[in-house]
Formats: C-alpha cells, structure tokens, sequence
C-alpha cells in the first residue's frame, strides 16, 4: 500500500514540475503554443520595443514586430497586446492594447508565406506614472483572424 502511494505522489509531482516548466518556457518564449489554425507567426529574435509616449492621457507603446504568413490563403488579422508588468504605472489597466488606426483596430493583411515588418503602436490608457517596467515585447501578443 505504501509503494502504490509513493508512486502515485512522485507523478503527482513529476506532473506538476512539467506543468510549472512549461508555464516558464512559455513566459520566456523558449516555446510557443501551437495550434493547427496559427498560420501568423511572429519572428521573436527581429522583434522588439522600441519607445513610448504619452499623449492627452493616452500611452502609446511603439514595438517592431517581425510577423510572417504560414499558410497557403491571405490572412486578414488584427493584432492586440498585453503589458501586465506596467499596470499600475504607465498603464491604467491590464486590457489588451490595440494597434492604433484612428480609434479601430489595424486590420492587417498577408499573402500566403508573406513576411512583414510592422512597426506596431500600441495605444492604452496612462496609469500616471511615466516609467515603462522594461524594455521587452508585451507579456502577451494575441493575433486576432478577421473574416
């Protein structure tokens, strides 16, 4: 009985260092999730923050996105980002960001196997403190198909 108990903690705990693991690797980018419908990618390694501003209470986060259509169709998308790691401070609340285009999301759109460098203006509400947190993309980048 002590044997089958053993056992059953050691994978409780093997099960739990890989779930911890792969929430790390996912948080640094060393993987990325898949799914069979993501054909826009994004390049990390040609990808980066480049500056904000603040403008009539508004914060614009400019980023260059190295981003690339994976499939054989045109894809029209939006993209939309997250810096959870600044609300608070520059930012006023952890919404997700849009590209902004005269107050609409930037619909965006790729041939089949396409690349495009993007230079993305980020634009969210200023939180009062005019410090970004890091120089890094969003914490979360989420890339929106459009119809």
């Amino acid at each position: 009985m002590k044997k089958k108990l053993i056992i059953a903690l050691a994978i409780t705990l093997v099960c739990i260092l890989c779930a911890i693991a792969y929430k790390v690797c996912l948080k640094y980018r060393i993987i990325e999730k898949h799914t069979q419908d993501k054909v826009i990618k994004i390049d990390y390694k040609k990808s980066y923050y480049n500056d904000f501003y603040v403008k009539n209470n508004k914060v614009y986060i400019n980023c260059i996105l190295s981003i690339y259509n994976d499939s054989k169709k045109n894809q029209k998308f939006y993209i939309r980002a997250k810096y959870s790691e600044d609300v608070g401070k520059l930012l006023l609340n952890n919404n997700y960001l849009k590209i902004n285009e005269e107050a609409q999301e930037k619909v965006i759109e790729l041939k089949p196997k396409e690349k495009q460098t993007l230079n993305a203006l980020f634009e969210g509400d200023f939180g009062g403190k005019r410090q970004k947190a890091n120089r890094l993309l969003p914490s979360k980048i989420q890339i929106v198909h459009v119809k």
